[in-house]
């Protein structure tokens, strides 16, 4: 039966997905040892869907082999250690997939159609049967793979055949050789039907197509995408119709007449758009499904490669809607769904809420990003342990989760994200929204009280961000190396946004007459989240003086936490903050707190030097605004080690915050603490830092640093800030602003004045230093644009 079901798996998708799910349960019903097996079985089929639990299949069957090896010290010992060392194995294989892939490289680099978790276990599959032609994979030449169709003539071995054809013609893709690869594609698709290889007949159909398309056989290749459309038309499948879908969209752009007449719309144009639409919803209900946050940046990576072409459709057909959700279903999508989970969970007992936050934390902690500066081995064991150590965690997020797949997934829908945000009327309202393309970027505008839309492209695409980014983090960390790091971060941040400005000037430009005196969100994009683009100077102004500036990672994040008032916030006796407040290594926010007791009198709570204990203590009293005076340390490598110091012997790790903080009701967080508003961002599908861990919290507004800041000028920024929004004037992203443009025209005397008023045992240290500096010293943007908000506007 065994066997069977094994054949089951490798030839009949759909019969054996079901059929192994069914074994599954049954032998876990009645406490089989054969539940082991059934667990390989299962995750094996979810390959074939290409669906993401199969890792927790695999670790099933390898704690369970764990515990029985735990329980038979003696007796089989030996069997059982094998058998965990097979889970262990094929554990560790789905795990290096999944780290080889989540990577930096340009997503154009990565072919959708031939890197997926099917293709590494058919190689592994081929292999297995003929061990003497194994060897590395870069080192596969087309011979091996003849030599191992040439050994496949019995009847029994077709299946190896088929498979090596597959490889083959991939193989010749990759040399350019697209009529060798056609032949192989051909022929192993004509084989695989005449023997009813379900498994393999699909994919033939999508790479055959391609291959076609590449030599201009357009019109063979469109029929191939359909039949691959129609034969994976089960919603098990629906990540390859999706997959096969796109491919067709970018099939039709090829037909498209090479110049366009724009009064007549080719009709090839429409019919890409519809394929685009219908692959982007299949891909967004099957990645709804997922619950490995990996496994889904990993999928989304891969469907970049056609947003250029969907968005190019778009914006020809002048399509507000499919613009918006192509742009959101290639942005961060963790944010969005961290964020609606928060507002789900909410519907959960609060000893469930908890345990739920807990136990996602630690499923997520090994399975969300990868330290690349880390050996496989040592990430994978840290893996492991975690699967061993945290069955009962680990299980229960999985149940929790699945069962808030259907609205968690509707609120990741682009389409209905798109369709909410044209339905938005927020007067002066307008929101910039970025997509970093392969060659050029796109910028599209949006303005939210009247609906109107305006699309601009630059020639500048991903390759260009990365280098810029990889020169900034190269010049920041010398800069940090400096005897005096400001003179160093100055001139970096001139040069940084000066290569910004010759960039973005010419798409900018044209929109500065719809920003005056708006409020313009801004939706960056990869590696222009760490760029403060409210500094950029446009015109001889920074953009912070044309108009009010805030920033969000995604338009889902957005609405989650969007509360629009037609008036700013009132000044009310309810209105509370706490101050959490490092007094030695932080010591210019005494300064904020002097100045702030006087304006909030009885409303500000300060707690100084806090353990972790006394700070979730002091939450009871529900503040208003948190407001994190003191160190933070981002890890760009590991953004889940990202701290924030409460004092030198207590740090407080993304992990922690993001597994037991509850601040529904808490407005807005502010993180004074360097660097605490950097996220990691190098595959765009992902944006994780510690904004995003108080935004899962249910926090409406983050207000965050994207360096090491001043700690004087911080101080009186942000003790400015509170000071405008205590007036009711003033909404908390225009206070911040407003914060902003009096510290870059402040004047020495000025400064100097509130040392002496806030920080008078420090008057004889700062102020001959500042009596050094030109006037007005803090005209710099190093002084003032390192903080921004994200959130509601």
């Amino acid at each position: 039966m065994m066997e069977e079901l094994d054949r089951y798996v490798r030839w009949r998708r759909l019969h054996g997905y079901w059929l192994t799910f069914l074994f599954q349960q049954a032998m876990r019903q009645v406490n089989s040892l054969y539940f082991m097996a059934a667990c390989q079985l299962y995750a094996e089929a979810q390959i074939n869907a290409n669906e993401d639990l199969l890792l927790s299949s695999l670790e099933n069957a390898y704690n369970a082999s764990e515990q029985l090896l735990a329980m038979h010290e003696n007796e089989g010992e030996e069997q059982l250690r094998r058998v965990a060392g097979n889970f262990h194995g094929r554990m560790r294989r789905v795990y290096g997939y999944y780290r080889q892939w989540y990577t930096s490289r340009p997503y154009c680099e990565i072919n959708p159609l031939t890197e997926h978790l099917y293709s590494e276990k058919t190689f592994f599959d081929l292999w297995k049967a003929f061990p003497e032609q194994k060897k590395p994979r870069s080192l596969i030449v087309p011979d091996d793979y003849l030599e191992v169709i040439s050994q496949c003539k019995k009847t029994e071995n077709v299946y190896c055949c088929i498979v090596a054809r597959r490889f083959l013609g991939i193989l010749y893709q990759g040399q350019g050789e697209w009529e060798e690869a056609q032949e192989q594609f051909r022929l192993g698709l004509e084989e695989a039907q005449k023997v009813s290889l379900e498994t393999e007949i699909g994919h033939f159909h999508r790479l055959y197509g391609f291959a076609l398309s590449q030599t201009g056989q357009l019109q063979e290749a469109a029929r191939q995408f359909e039949k691959a459309i129609v034969y994976e038309s089960h919603p098990a499948f629906s990540y390859w119709q999706a997959l096969s879908m796109r491919e067709l969209g970018d099939l039709r752009m090829k037909m498209t007449p090479f110049v366009i007449d724009l009064s007549h719309t080719p009709v090839e144009i429409e019919l890409a758009m519809r394929a685009y639409k219908a692959g982007r919803l299949m891909f967004e209900g099957n990645i709804g499904m997922g619950i490995v946050p990996v496994s889904r940046a990993i999928k989304q990576q891969f469907f970049r490669s056609y947003t250029d072409n969907a968005l190019q459709a778009a914006v020809v057909l002048k399509n507000n809607l499919e613009i918006l959700a192509e742009i959101e279903a290639a942005g961060p999508r963790y944010v969005t769904e961290l964020v609606a989970e928060g507002a789900v969970i909410n519907a959960l007992p609060a000893d469930g809420q908890k345990r739920f936050r807990q136990a996602r934390a630690i499923f997520h902690e090994h399975l969300t990003t990868f330290n690349e500066k880390k050996a496989l081995d040592q990430d994978f064991s840290q893996y492991v342990a975690s699967v061993k150590g945290n069955r009962e965690a680990r299980r229960f997020y999985l149940e929790t989760r699945t069962k808030l797949t259907g609205p968690l997934t509707l609120a990741q829908v682009s389409d209905k994200i798109a369709q909410k945000v044209l339905a938005l009327r927020l007067p002066n309202v307008m929101f910039l929204l970025f997509h970093v393309g392969e060659e050029q970027t796109f910028g599209t505008l949006l303005d939210c009280g009247l609906g109107k839309m305006w699309t601009g492209t630059i020639g500048f695409g991903e390759r260009y961000w990365r280098a810029q980014h990889e020169s900034y983090q190269k010049a920041l960390e010398e800069a940090k190396g400096l005897p005096d790091p400001s003179v160093g971060m100055i001139q970096l941040l001139d040069k940084l946004l000066a290569s910004y400005e010759d960039v973005l000037n010419p798409l900018l430009e044209p929109f500065l007459p719809l920003l005056k005196d708006r409020h313009l969100k801004i939706f960056p994009r990869l590696f222009l989240n760490e760029v403060p683009l409210h500094a950029l100077s446009i015109d001889g102004k920074r953009l912070i003086e044309y108009c009010n500036v805030s920033y969000a990672q995604t338009l889902g994040l957005f609405l989650r936490v969007h509360q629009y008032q037609d008036q700013p916030h009132k000044s009310t006796s309810s209105y509370r903050m706490l101050m959490i407040c490092d007094d030695k290594s932080a010591p210019h926010y005494q300064g904020a707190i002097q100045h702030l007791n006087h304006v909030y009198t009885k409303n500000l709570r300060v707690v100084q030097n806090p353990s972790w204990q006394e700070f979730v203590a002091s939450l009871r009293s529900c503040p208003t605004d948190i407001f994190f005076a003191c160190h933070g340390k981002y890890n760009p490598d590991d953004p889940a080690a990202s701290k924030l110091f409460f004092s030198k012997s207590d740090e407080v790790t993304f992990s922690k915050l993001f597994s037991e903080l509850d601040l529904a009701g808490c407005q807005c967080v502010t993180l004074g603490a360097c660097e605490s508003g950097l996220g990691r961002t190098i595959v765009t599908a992902e944006y994780l830092g510690l904004p995003i861990a108080f935004f899962a919290a249910g926090v409406r507004y983050v207000i965050g640093s994207l360096w090491e800041v001043n700690q004087l000028t911080a101080a009186m920024l942000l003790s400015h800030h509170y000071e405008l929004l205590q007036t009711g004037q003033y909404t908390i992203p225009s206070a911040l602003n407003e914060a902003q443009r009096v510290i870059m025209q402040i004047s020495k005397d000025q400064v100097i004045a509130w040392i002496r008023a806030n920080l008078p045992n420090r008057v004889n240290r700062l102020e001959p230093l500042i009596r050094r500096m030109r006037d007005p010293p803090f005209s710099n943007p190093y002084y003032w644009a390192g903080f921004y908000v994200a959130g509601d506007v």
